[in-house]
């Protein structure tokens, strides 16, 4: 029995020895010595390796700090520079408008004041072209002084050629243009001597007949009172004709005839 509790007994022992042994990790410690400059008394201080690694972190963790400080300081600055920039744009901007709205104001003004004279001016060429139309019509007295209306002597008495009437004039008389137009022709004349037809442009002919030279020839261009003919001989008549579109008129409710 002794020899079976020995055997236990050893085996025990040989099983607690071939445990694994617990490795003691081993604190690595630093000596730092400052030594100051007034006095020769030196102090010393133990670190860690942890305390190390804490006073780094905490560098780091600083550093950080000041970096992220020194990067809002800089953010905020560019956005004050970047806002005032804004500003100073939105300023300028503003001023353009302004000035912009200025130039509106005065083309605007320029505009009303082309308008008027467009507006005059259109009203002008109206009332000149409404001139022109008017005075285009031959209504106006063809004698430029006095005269007889007397029968015509190449028809019976009594009787008269449709769209004539015939003048008893005297010498110095001018015979003139009724209304502005084109000598249209200047010929020869059986009855009253020489002829001159003047087309008004309008459907108007005016035909103008007594003794005596023509003052115009034709092709040109006549305005009412133009000088036709000057009478040279006494008791000279003169025919005057007004035709409109192909068809006589009479003369006498076209112009104006006094005494």
């Amino acid at each position: 029995m002794a020899i079976g509790k020995n055997k236990e007994r050893l085996g025990t022992e040989q099983f607690q020895e071939e445990k694994p042994k617990k490795v003691i990790k081993k604190t690595s410690r630093y000596t730092v010595l400052l030594i100051p400059d007034s006095t020769d008394h030196s102090k010393t201080f133990e670190l860690t390796f942890d305390h190390i690694l804490r006073i780094i972190a905490g560098i780091i963790a600083l550093l950080l700090v000041l970096i992220s400080l020194l990067i809002s300081s800089g953010m905020k600055n560019y956005r004050l520079a970047h806002d005032d920039t804004d500003k100073k744009q939105i300023e300028q901007l503003q001023g353009q408008i302004e000035q912009l709205k200025q130039e509106k104001a005065e083309l605007y003004e320029q505009i009303v004041s082309l308008t008027d004279v467009v507006a005059q001016k259109q009203e002008n060429e109206r009332s000149i072209e409404q001139e022109k139309v008017a005075a285009a019509v031959p209504n106006g007295y063809p004698i430029e002084g006095y005269a007889l209306i007397v029968q015509d002597p190449t028809v019976d008495v009594g009787e008269k050629v449709k769209g004539r009437v015939v003048f008893n004039t005297i010498i110095g008389t001018a015979i003139v243009a009724s209304g502005d137009g084109v000598v249209a022709a200047t010929t020869e004349d059986a009855d009253f001597g020489t002829q001159i037809v003047i087309d008004h442009g309008n459907g108007y002919q005016t035909v103008y007949r007594c003794a005596g030279s023509a003052k115009v020839r034709p092709g040109d261009e006549v305005k009412r009172q133009e000088v036709l003919f000057v009478i040279t001989e006494e008791d000279s008549l003169f025919a005057y004709e007004i035709v409109k579109n192909g068809e006589e008129i009479e003369p006498l409710d076209m112009m104006d005839v006094q005494g």
